[in-house]
Protein backbone atom coordinates (compact mmCIF):
# COMPACT_ATOMS: atom_id res chain seq x y z
CA UNK A 1 0.00 0.00 0.00
CA UNK A 2 1.85 3.11 -1.14
CA UNK A 3 2.57 5.54 1.88
CA UNK A 4 0.31 8.65 2.29
CA UNK A 5 1.88 12.69 2.55
CA UNK A 6 0.91 12.76 5.90
CA UNK A 7 3.65 10.51 7.53
CA UNK A 8 6.60 12.10 6.23
CA UNK A 9 5.71 14.79 8.17
CA UNK A 10 4.86 12.95 11.10
CA UNK A 11 8.44 11.98 11.15
CA UNK A 12 10.16 15.05 10.13
CA UNK A 13 8.78 16.77 13.14
CA UNK A 14 8.85 13.84 15.92
CA UNK A 15 13.15 14.27 14.23
CA UNK A 16 12.88 17.51 15.54
CA UNK A 17 11.48 17.35 19.11
CA UNK A 18 14.32 14.69 20.00
CA UNK A 19 17.33 17.05 18.02
CA UNK A 20 16.06 19.50 19.81
CA UNK A 21 15.82 17.47 23.17
CA UNK A 22 19.34 16.43 22.91
CA UNK A 23 20.79 19.56 22.06
CA UNK A 24 19.25 20.87 25.32
CA UNK A 25 20.82 17.93 27.29
CA UNK A 26 24.11 18.21 26.14
CA UNK A 27 23.68 22.41 26.86
CA UNK A 28 22.91 21.50 30.46
CA UNK A 29 25.25 18.78 30.86
CA UNK A 30 27.92 21.38 29.75
CA UNK A 31 26.74 23.87 32.26
CA UNK A 32 26.88 21.68 35.37
CA UNK A 33 30.31 20.21 33.82
CA UNK A 34 31.30 23.83 34.17
CA UNK A 35 29.95 24.67 37.83
CA UNK A 36 31.52 21.82 39.00
CA UNK A 37 34.76 22.54 37.42
CA UNK A 38 34.64 25.80 38.82
CA UNK A 39 33.94 25.09 42.21
CA UNK A 40 36.57 22.41 42.69
CA UNK A 41 38.93 24.49 41.06
CA UNK A 42 38.13 27.61 42.90
CA UNK A 43 41.03 29.29 44.96
CA UNK A 44 39.16 28.97 48.40
CA UNK A 45 38.90 25.52 48.35
CA UNK A 46 42.46 24.80 48.64
CA UNK A 47 43.35 26.08 51.70
CA UNK A 48 40.29 25.88 54.22
CA UNK A 49 41.68 28.49 56.78
CA UNK A 50 41.84 31.26 54.41
CA UNK A 51 38.49 31.26 53.91
CA UNK A 52 35.98 33.80 55.02
CA UNK A 53 34.18 33.99 57.74
CA UNK A 54 30.65 33.91 56.57
CA UNK A 55 31.69 30.82 54.37
CA UNK A 56 33.19 28.38 57.56
CA UNK A 57 31.08 29.55 59.66
CA UNK A 58 33.83 30.85 61.89
CA UNK A 59 35.06 33.71 63.61
CA UNK A 60 37.23 36.06 62.26
CA UNK A 61 40.96 36.03 64.19
CA UNK A 62 43.18 39.15 64.03
CA UNK A 63 46.45 37.83 62.30
CA UNK A 64 49.55 38.03 64.82
CA UNK A 65 51.97 38.75 62.26
CA UNK A 66 50.91 42.13 60.70
CA UNK A 67 52.12 44.62 62.92
CA UNK A 68 49.73 46.98 64.50
CA UNK A 69 49.31 50.54 63.08
CA UNK A 70 51.43 53.23 63.86
CA UNK A 71 49.89 56.00 66.52
CA UNK A 72 51.84 58.62 65.35
CA UNK A 73 54.91 60.35 67.15
CA UNK A 74 53.42 59.96 70.77
CA UNK A 75 50.43 58.74 72.53
CA UNK A 76 47.42 61.17 72.63
CA UNK A 77 46.21 62.23 75.87
CA UNK A 78 43.26 59.94 77.15
CA UNK A 79 40.49 61.75 77.26
CA UNK A 80 38.28 62.25 80.22
CA UNK A 81 34.80 61.02 81.13
CA UNK A 82 33.27 64.60 80.62
CA UNK A 83 34.77 64.15 76.45
CA UNK A 84 37.47 66.69 76.81
CA UNK A 85 41.17 65.75 77.48
CA UNK A 86 42.42 65.54 80.74
CA UNK A 87 44.91 67.73 82.03
CA UNK A 88 47.82 66.82 84.21
CA UNK A 89 48.01 68.96 87.36
CA UNK A 90 50.53 72.18 87.45
CA UNK A 91 52.84 72.15 90.39
CA UNK A 92 51.07 74.42 93.38
CA UNK A 93 54.13 77.06 93.66
CA UNK A 94 55.29 77.29 96.60
CA UNK A 95 54.59 80.32 99.13
CA UNK A 96 57.73 82.59 99.10
CA UNK A 97 59.06 82.47 102.48
CA UNK A 98 58.45 85.16 104.93
CA UNK A 99 60.85 87.98 105.04
CA UNK A 100 62.99 88.17 107.94
CA UNK A 101 63.84 91.45 107.49
CA UNK A 102 62.38 94.44 109.15
CA UNK A 103 59.39 94.04 110.90
CA UNK A 104 56.01 95.76 109.56
CA UNK A 105 54.52 99.11 111.60
CA UNK A 106 51.76 96.91 113.10
CA UNK A 107 54.57 94.30 114.62
CA UNK A 108 55.99 95.14 117.58
CA UNK A 109 60.30 95.00 117.86
CA UNK A 110 61.11 92.15 118.38
CA UNK A 111 64.13 91.05 121.67
CA UNK A 112 67.08 90.74 121.53
CA UNK A 113 69.26 88.70 124.47
CA UNK A 114 67.91 88.11 128.11
CA UNK A 115 64.72 90.67 129.41
CA UNK A 116 66.38 93.56 131.02
CA UNK A 117 65.90 93.35 134.96
CA UNK A 118 62.95 95.21 136.20
CA UNK A 119 64.33 95.70 140.01
CA UNK A 120 66.14 94.14 142.56
CA UNK A 121 64.68 90.32 143.38
CA UNK A 122 63.72 89.91 147.14
CA UNK A 123 65.12 86.89 148.88
CA UNK A 124 62.68 84.32 149.47
CA UNK A 125 60.88 84.41 153.04
CA UNK A 126 61.98 81.59 155.28
CA UNK A 127 58.80 80.56 156.97
CA UNK A 128 58.10 81.31 160.50
CA UNK A 129 59.17 78.48 162.89
CA UNK A 130 56.09 78.96 165.38
CA UNK A 131 52.21 78.38 165.70
CA UNK A 132 49.38 80.43 167.34
CA UNK A 133 49.18 76.89 169.29
CA UNK A 134 52.30 77.09 170.40
CA UNK A 135 52.36 80.86 171.30
CA UNK A 136 49.37 80.54 173.13
CA UNK A 137 50.08 77.22 175.18
CA UNK A 138 48.59 73.70 175.81
CA UNK A 139 45.05 73.38 175.21
CA UNK A 140 44.02 76.16 172.99
CA UNK A 141 42.57 75.82 169.58
CA UNK A 142 42.48 78.32 167.31
CA UNK A 143 38.73 79.09 166.13
CA UNK A 144 39.17 81.99 163.80
CA UNK A 145 42.33 83.99 161.79
CA UNK A 146 42.43 86.90 159.44
CA UNK A 147 45.19 87.60 157.10
CA UNK A 148 47.47 90.75 156.77
CA UNK A 149 47.94 91.66 153.15
CA UNK A 150 49.61 95.39 152.25
CA UNK A 151 50.78 96.17 148.44
CA UNK A 152 49.13 92.83 147.48
CA UNK A 153 52.22 90.92 150.01
CA UNK A 154 51.16 88.49 153.13
CA UNK A 155 52.78 90.51 155.90
CA UNK A 156 51.51 88.10 158.58
CA UNK A 157 48.28 86.75 160.36
CA UNK A 158 46.15 87.33 163.37
CA UNK A 159 44.95 84.20 165.01
CA UNK A 160 41.92 83.87 168.09
CA UNK A 161 42.06 80.55 169.87
CA UNK A 162 40.29 79.42 172.95
CA UNK A 163 40.44 77.04 175.90
CA UNK A 164 37.72 75.12 176.82
CA UNK A 165 39.55 74.05 179.97
CA UNK A 166 39.81 77.81 181.39
CA UNK A 167 36.77 79.33 179.36
CA UNK A 168 39.74 82.23 178.32
CA UNK A 169 40.47 83.91 174.61
CA UNK A 170 44.13 84.18 173.49
CA UNK A 171 45.03 86.14 170.60
CA UNK A 172 48.87 85.73 168.45
CA UNK A 173 50.28 87.63 165.40
CA UNK A 174 52.41 85.63 163.41
CA UNK A 175 55.11 87.10 160.80
CA UNK A 176 55.12 86.42 157.36
CA UNK A 177 58.07 88.91 156.00
CA UNK A 178 61.18 89.77 157.78
CA UNK A 179 60.98 86.47 159.53
CA UNK A 180 63.85 86.48 162.45
CA UNK A 181 64.35 90.35 162.17
CA UNK A 182 62.95 92.68 164.71
CA UNK A 183 59.92 95.01 163.47
CA UNK A 184 56.90 96.24 164.54
CA UNK A 185 54.05 93.66 165.44
CA UNK A 186 50.87 93.83 167.15
CA UNK A 187 48.08 92.00 168.70
CA UNK A 188 45.18 92.84 171.04
CA UNK A 189 42.06 91.40 172.75
CA UNK A 190 39.03 92.83 174.23
CA UNK A 191 36.50 91.27 176.18
CA UNK A 192 33.24 93.61 175.93
CA UNK A 193 32.18 95.64 178.89
CA UNK A 194 36.37 95.45 179.90
CA UNK A 195 39.33 97.37 179.19
CA UNK A 196 41.69 96.61 175.90
CA UNK A 197 44.71 94.46 176.38
CA UNK A 198 47.67 95.04 173.69
CA UNK A 199 51.10 93.87 173.16
CA UNK A 200 52.90 95.58 170.68
CA UNK A 201 56.80 96.00 169.72
CA UNK A 202 59.73 95.19 167.91
CA UNK A 203 59.37 91.29 167.51
CA UNK A 204 61.37 88.66 165.36
CA UNK A 205 58.66 85.91 164.53
CA UNK A 206 55.53 87.23 166.30
CA UNK A 207 53.33 89.41 169.09
CA UNK A 208 51.21 88.09 172.09
CA UNK A 209 50.27 86.22 173.27
CA UNK A 210 47.26 87.60 174.52
CA UNK A 211 44.76 86.41 177.38
CA UNK A 212 41.64 86.96 178.50
CA UNK A 213 38.91 84.98 180.47
CA UNK A 214 35.51 85.34 178.55
CA UNK A 215 32.92 82.83 178.69
CA UNK A 216 29.85 83.61 177.42
CA UNK A 217 30.95 86.75 176.96
CA UNK A 218 31.77 88.92 172.86
CA UNK A 219 35.04 89.40 172.46
CA UNK A 220 36.86 92.01 169.62
CA UNK A 221 40.53 91.11 168.47
CA UNK A 222 43.39 92.35 165.88
CA UNK A 223 46.28 93.32 165.52
CA UNK A 224 49.32 94.40 162.62
CA UNK A 225 52.73 93.30 160.92
CA UNK A 226 54.56 95.21 158.22
CA UNK A 227 51.44 98.04 157.74
CA UNK A 228 48.89 95.77 157.18
CA UNK A 229 46.70 95.30 160.39
CA UNK A 230 43.03 93.58 160.97
CA UNK A 231 40.24 94.72 163.52
CA UNK A 232 37.09 92.68 164.27
CA UNK A 233 33.33 93.75 165.83
CA UNK A 234 32.37 92.06 168.81
CA UNK A 235 31.89 88.47 168.00
CA UNK A 236 31.91 84.84 169.62
CA UNK A 237 29.46 85.41 172.14
CA UNK A 238 28.96 82.05 172.73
Amino acid sequence: MPPTREEPAERRGRGRALALAGAAGVVLVAVLTAVVVTVLHSPGDTDPGQRPAALTGESAVADPGQPEASTGAGAEPTPSRTGRPSRSPSATPSRPAADGGSPSAGDPAPTTGAPAPTGSTAAPQKPNPYTAAQACGSGYQVIDSATLTAGGVRKGRVYLLYSTASSANCVVTLKDTDVGRATTVTAYLEVKGKARHTESGAYQYYAGPVRATAAGVCVKWGGSAGGASYASPFEHCD
